[in-house]
């Protein structure tokens, strides 16, 4: 007998009425009537004296009306302890990175988060810096993983690692046999670098005011995987956090030169890493969680962070350029 039947037939009990037990079920009324003449059929019996008005349950109709409503009083509690579970036990934790970040060392940490705790399901999106502070004030994101990142009203902010700068050259350049440069040889060079007005481009001018060394911009893109398709084909050189491109190192396609300021000091400019999460909520345990795993690979070098990855065919195409 269908658990459907049984519970119409304790709602026309309950309410007094086919057409109310019909309305509230989503059914005619005259298929609630062919239910209960079902029923009775089934059972033998009469359940329902409906040559009065208003209609009376029998002495029959009252024992399994009784059993009928802890029938589906069971089954209701079942459902509501079987989704219980499984809200329980799915938990989701949204986090939202920079492309430069995401794209490269965050995969290998989502891995090993996803072996570590396999009943949280991580969702993780790459966009613009601008974008992954909205998604955190929002709520979209749990945390978000940015460059430069600073504390405002909505957010906190906490320092995660810095990654030190480094001068990414094509294989064939003649600087890809230096170990380290310094930084006045870069003047003497075209560089490829991230668009005016983004943060990261703020701070190499700034810097490079700091250690009085001009440079002549060859070409700029507003984003790091564009400057490094770049760089790989030759139209210049680039000054980089090593751990963007230290999977295109692996692959062969850059070489990876130190970089010194003035006073000979090596890794002195360094692009700090942080998380943001909003201020006037609590960390849920998972995002607690996954913040620990970054911090235990804070101090990792880029090719530990970093797999290889294989070009695709279509890698090698270079993109629009604004040429300077």
């Amino acid at each position: 007998m269908q658990l459907r039947s049984l519970k119409i037939f304790c709602d026309i009990v309950r309410l007094g009425s086919f057409s109310k037990a019909a309305e509230l079920n989503g059914v005619s009324q005259p298929n609630v009537s062919q239910m209960v003449h079902n029923l009775e059929d089934r059972l033998g019996v009469q359940l329902i004296d409906r040559s009065r008005r208003p209609f009376v349950i029998t002495p029959e109709g009252e024992r399994y009306h009784k059993g009928c409503l802890e029938l589906v009083q069971l089954y209701d509690e079942l459902e509501r302890d079987i989704r219980s579970l499984h809200d329980h036990q799915t938990v989701r934790l949204n986090i939202a990175a920079i492309y430069s970040v995401g794209l490269g060392q965050m995969r290998r940490m989502v891995d090993e988060f996803r072996r570590e705790s396999p009943e949280i399901l991580l969702r993780i999106d790459y966009m613009h810096p601008d974008q992954v502070q909205c998604a955190v004030e929002s709520g979209d994101a749990d945390i978000g993983v940015v460059s430069y990142a600073e504390t405002t009203k909505k957010l906190y902010a906490r320092s995660w690692r810095n990654e030190p700068f480094a001068v990414a050259v094509a294989p064939s350049h003649p600087l890809a046999s230096e170990s380290v440069v310094s930084v006045d040889r870069l003047s003497h060079q075209s560089l490829v670098m991230p668009s005016s007005g983004l943060r990261v481009r703020d701070e190499m001018d700034r810097w490079l005011a700091s250690q009085r060394a001009p440079v002549v911009v060859a070409l700029e893109f507003d984003n790091l995987e564009s400057v490094k398709r770049a760089i790989e084909v030759g139209e210049g050189i680039g000054l980089l956090p090593a751990a963007t491109f230290a999977s295109e190192v692996a692959l062969g396609s850059l070489v990876k030169v130190g970089l010194a300021d003035r006073l000979g000091a090596v890794d002195a400019f360094v692009r700090p890493l942080g998380l943001l999460v909003r201020r006037d909520e609590p960390l849920s345990p998972a995002a607690q969680r996954f913040i620990e795993l970054l911090q235990r690979h804070a101090g990792d070098p880029p090719d530990l962070l970093i797999p290889a990855r294989k070009h695709s065919p279509q890698e090698g195409a270079i993109p629009q350029v604004t040429v300077l």
